[in-house]
């Protein structure tokens, strides 16, 4: 990784391949908690939480304002993800319980079964809402920071707060987003959440007081706590064939996640960065509309 301010092709070939490699651990857990979940006449109690369909991102933002330097963040991290590692080794599916999902695999249609699967047109609702919530990830993953100290005027620490602040309200929505999905269901939620996002995305571009953007910032992250986990669920009960129909929503997540924000920097070059990010607000209003979709019992309503 690179550790100065100029970047070497070895740092971006490594850049590259930590990402892929993260992505692809992320799509693996994520696909093996949902063929963990009972089937759709299960109890909604019995079903893992949210918060452990995907981890939230906390590292950097905490240890950024203590001033730890990025190659001891970095080599710690190797360091635990290591640990972690073989510590999920015994965990692992059997070979074979893999020999059995490949031949579930060969008897669903190929090629076939999977372009039906691409136009369905609820798995492709479903892909909207991935999107809008994987879009304001990202963006706030590479811009929030930089909005802050650019385009509201705050000094680099308090402006690496904002985004500390944005991991904390992530990661604590995520622990209870659960409980809150048992309790008033997918839709609903969804329903919910991109509304919140939509607002704190409004509240954050149009400034004000730091503690209104502070505001603006917790609800944009409450948005994009649900959206990846509910849309994977959401996927894998929309109709046969759920590792394909997982995979498909999660490519589109992942290409929000890691294309969206070179777009938002190519609009803000023309626009400015706080008005590029009304782009991210019009996708969350879309997953608004797109809420209907997640509906496990049914053929999804389009709301109003």
């Amino acid at each position: 990784m690179t550790t100065g301010a100029r970047a070497t092709p070895r740092d971006a070939t490594a850049l590259v391949q930590t990402t892929a490699n993260t992505q692809v651990i992320e799509v693996l857990c994520t696909t093996d908690v949902i063929e963990a979940e009972p089937s759709a006449k299960g109890s909604p109690s019995d079903r893992p939480p949210v918060h452990l369909r995907r981890p939230p991102r906390g590292g950097a933002p905490a240890a950024s304002p203590r001033g730890i330097r990025f190659e001891w963040q970095f080599c710690i991290e190797a360091v635990l993800i290591a640990i972690a590692g073989l510590i999920a080794v015994p965990y692992l599916p059997t070979a074979e319980a893999v020999e059995a999902s490949a031949a579930g695999a060969h008897t669903s249609g190929g090629w076939r079964q999977w372009l039906r699967v691409l136009a369905d047109w609820r798995l492709l609702l479903i892909g909207v809402g991935m999107f809008g919530a994987e879009l304001g990830e990202g963006t706030a993953n590479r811009w929030l920071s930089l909005s802050a100290r650019d385009g509201h005027g705050q000094t680099e620490t308090i402006a690496a707060l904002f985004f500390t602040v944005f991991a904390l309200g992530e990661t604590i929505a995520r622990v209870v987003g659960g409980p809150v999905v048992d309790r008033i269901g997918h839709v609903a939620t969804i329903r919910i959440t991109a509304a919140v996002g939509v607002l704190g995305l409004v509240l954050f571009i149009l400034g004000g007081p730091t503690w209104l953007i502070l505001i603006g910032t917790v609800l944009w992250a409450v948005v994009v706590s649900t959206g990846f986990p509910l849309g994977m669920s959401a996927a894998a009960d929309s109709g046969p064939n759920p590792a394909a129909r997982v995979s498909i929503v999660a490519s589109v997540g992942y290409l929000a996640n890691l294309a969206g924000p070179p777009i938002i920097g190519g609009l803000s070059e023309s626009f400015g960065l706080l008005n590029a990010f009304w782009l991210v607000a019009a996708l969350l209003a879309a997953a608004f509309l797109a809420a209907g979709a997640y509906d496990r019992r049914g053929t999804p309503v389009l709301s109003d």
